[in-house]
């Protein structure tokens, strides 16, 4: 990977991701250190402005999906190349949640420049 990358992981799932990737320090946004999008922005505006963005989120999340639109946003009128791993819900999820992330993916796919779907199920170790 580019030194010009920088990781964000937003979220359960994102973060949980983040942290198992071996490159650098990843930013973590989570609702225990984040309260809105602006401060999203704060933490993710302490590191190092690299020029491609790689956020790895789940969209069905309440807490990412109110995040995530708003980075991508923001990134994206900075002129950031952003690539997006999107995780979505189990399958045994509710319908509210899987609605959520198709919702969330509508609102941020003309953004980002790639995206990837990753069923949350694959994420898990395999026995």
């Amino acid at each position: 990977m580019s030194d010009k990358l920088n990781i964000i992981g937003i979220g359960g799932a994102g973060i949980n991701i983040a942290n198992k990737i071996n490159y650098g320090k990843p930013v973590l946004i989570s609702s225990s250190n984040c309260s809105s999008p602006e401060e999203a922005m704060d933490m993710i505006d302490s590191k190092n402005q690299p020029e491609d963005v790689v956020i790895i989120a789940s969209p069905a999340g309440k807490f990412s999906s109110s995040i995530l639109p708003t980075v991508c946003s923001k990134l994206n009128s900075r002129g950031k190349k952003i690539f997006l791993i999107a995780v979505m819900p189990f399958h045994f999820e509710s319908s509210e949640r899987k609605e959520r992330a198709e919702v969330t993916l509508r609102n941020v796919r003309r953004m980002v420049a790639s995206y990837k779907i990753v069923e949350n199920e694959k994420t898990l170790p395999q026995p």
